[in-house]
This record gives structure tokens, C-alpha cells and sequence, in this order.
């Protein structure tokens, strides 16, 4: 899997999703949490949403590294969705190398920190 696009600010996201909105992408298919080259003291995190009530569906893929403080609620069992997710930088909050707050404001169902993100849209022809 690519790597994506790094965002580097909140404009960024707005140019990768091209006139969508995050919260255009409810639907949780796939979750990974993973320990970077065997060490524990660093995380990653990959999260594959997608969009829309047709048949070939948007994918938005996130990538995030440095990883802290995961949280999460209601997955599995079922369909899992992310009905108010956001993306708020932090930067400048002088949290160490925190630089991302990854959040769900409605129902708090997934949320977490990151030093790095990443981000891909998979579009599908939908003709």
C-alpha cells in the first residue's frame, strides 16, 4: 500500500479529498495498529474509510505515525462507522512531537494522536 500524501497542514487534507469532506467517509473497512520495526515505543496506525451508497465505493486510506493515546469504542460486531470525524493540528500545542489529533466528535468511537499523517483517496469510476 502507498504511503499517500503527506499533510503537512489542514489544507493539505482539503486538496487530497478534492471538494469531499471528511465526514462524506463513514465507513470503517479496515483498521491496523501495528509497532514500528519491532520497537514498542513507536506506533502505526492505518484507517480505510469509504464514501458513498454505491456499488464501487471512494476509499479514503489514512497512515499515521508516531501513534499515541488510541482509543476506541464500538467497532466490529457489525457495520463500524465514524459518523463526526476530524482531523485537528496540534502543533503547536509544544506536545512533544505530537502534531495530530485524530478524533470522532459524535459518538467518540475511535481517537488519537499522531506525529505524522498521511493520506490517500482512492476514486472509483462511478458511470
Amino acid at each position: 500500500m502507498s504511503d499517500g500524501e503527506s499533510v503537512r497542514t489542514l489544507a493539505d487534507i482539503d486538496r487530497i479529498l478534492g471538494g469531499l469532506s471528511l465526514r462524506d467517509f463513514t465507513t470503517v473497512t479496515s483498521l491496523s495498529f501495528s509497532a514500528v520495526d519491532g520497537q514498542y515505543s513507536k506506533y502505526s496506525l492505518s484507517l480505510i474509510m469509504i464514501y458513498g451508497p454505491r456499488i464501487l465505493r471512494d476509499e479514503l486510506i489514512f497512515q499515521c505515525g508516531g501513534v499515541s493515546n488510541l482509543k476506541i469504542a464500538s467497532f466490529g460486531g457489525g457495520l463500524t462507522q465514524i459518523m463526526g470525524l476530524y482531523v485537528k493540528d496540534i502543533s503547536d500545542h509544544g506536545w512533544s512531537e505530537l502534531n495530530w489529533e485524530i478524533s470522532d466528535f459524535e459518538n467518540g468511537v475511535i481517537s488519537f494522536f499522531a506525529e505524522t499523517l498521511s493520506m490517500t483517496l482512492i476514486k472509483h469510476n462511478h458511470a
